[in-house]
């Protein structure tokens, strides 16, 4: 099976909801998620995946 991720970063938790919501209903899960205190990048990290065919490998609901 072959995947497609995407790291997004947010600062706002409300906005990583309502965006990650969006991502979601468009076939997206999360595969990881964190938070960076690093020097030059401070958030929330997310990474997002999805199967490349998703008709034959569907994400669990």
């Amino acid at each position: 099976m072959q995947w497609e991720f995407k790291i997004l970063v947010f600062d706002d938790l409300d906005k990583a909801e309502k965006e990650l919501n969006q991502w979601g209903r468009k076939g997206w899960q999360v595969a990881a998620a964190g938070y960076s205190s690093d020097l030059f990048q401070h958030g929330y990290l997310v990474t997002l995946q999805r199967p490349l065919d998703p008709d034959r490998y569907p994400l669990p609901r």
